[in-house]
């Protein structure tokens, strides 16, 4: 799926709100911190240089996803939460 794609099904799951950012290493990319994650990111596979993030051009977009703050049953919790709700989604493919 492209990434504007992933954001309006992300936004309507969740109920959130992403912010688009722009840099010279990723380009395009659209983050969100809050109660689920303290760091979901959507970026596009194609960095602006040409390179891709993974080696395949027919994957579009990569979600990045980061637990970092709190104790960590807590990090473990909202981990397995989003694994369960993104393993449900049946567009998505997977490499951790």
């Amino acid at each position: 799926m492209l990434v504007n794609d992933l954001l309006a099904l992300f936004e309507k799951k969740f109920d959130i709100d992403f912010l688009k950012y722009e840099s010279e290493y990723l380009g395009e990319y659209y983050s969100y911190k809050g109660l689920f994650c303290d760091s979901f990111k959507l970026l596009y596979n194609k960095l602006p240089d040409g390179d891709l993030q993974f080696n395949d051009a027919d994957i579009f977009s990569v979600i990045k996803l980061s637990f970092y703050e709190g104790k960590n049953k807590e990090k473990e919790s909202r981990c397995l939460y989003m694994k369960n709700q993104l393993e449900n989604m049946e567009c998505l493919i997977f490499d951790s």
